[in-house]
């Protein structure tokens, strides 16, 4: 699947409200990842820039830097 067509996979399944499993063990590795940028809107990523809530969500997303082990 395309990087874009990832992204909005990732914010269908954010809207919807779907995988919260999946976010939630993903993002707890990114909470305390040093490339994670907090802002007022949300967190993301400083390496390819998405947006954590959303990317978190998507199956078949990656880690830039292979952190999440699912």
């Amino acid at each position: 699947m395309h990087k874009v067509e990832n992204i909005l996979d990732g914010w269908k399944s954010m809207i919807k409200g779907e995988n919260t499993f999946l976010r939630d063990l993903r993002m707890n590795t990114c909470l305390n990842c040093e490339h994670r940028k907090k802002t007022i809107i949300g967190s993301f990523c400083k390496i390819c820039g998405c947006y954590l809530e959303a990317k978190t969500r998507c199956f078949i997303c990656e880690c830039p830097l292979d952190k999440w082990n699912n």
